[in-house]
């Protein structure tokens, strides 16, 4: 449970012992002041996970890739899922509602947003700065 903070969970260069992905699995991450989860240049699982009422984003993934799957992305001041140049983020079955945007990805990395679950604001703008890079469903 990461709650009640200025930022929730900042993995900025986090790099794991064995060269996998860091690992986010059957957490609570809310009420944070700045985004719940953000991440830079490393690449980042969130799995199962309760992502709800951050100041900002609920999931920022900057220069780097996440693989978001199962989660609820509830009630962010600011998108859901945000995964901005060189992206490469693949964002399944979740459920993202009550956001100011659903999903927010570009940047020159294809990224895949497929089989989730969208009642926000505005669901969200689906793009890249290159046509092809995006495969949504």
């Amino acid at each position: 449970l990461v709650t009640g903070n200025g930022a929730g969970i900042d993995a900025d260069l986090l790099r794991s012992s064995e060269r996998t992905a860091n690992r986010v699995v059957d957490s609570t991450v809310s009420a944070n002041l700045a985004n719940g989860i953000s991440l830079r240049e490393t690449r980042l699982e969130v799995r199962n996970c309760t992502v709800g009422e951050n100041g900002n984003d609920g999931i920022y993934v900057e220069h780097g890739g996440a693989e978001v799957a199962g989660c609820h992305i509830e009630r962010n001041t600011g998108t859901g899922v945000e995964s901005s140049d060189r992206g490469g983020s693949d964002i399944h079955g979740n459920w993202i509602t009550g956001n100011g945007q659903g999903v927010v990805v570009g940047g020159d990395w294809s990224s895949s947003v497929r089989n989730n679950y969208f009642n926000n604001t505005d669901n969200g703008f689906f793009g890249a700065s290159v046509a092809g890079l995006l495969n949504y469903e």
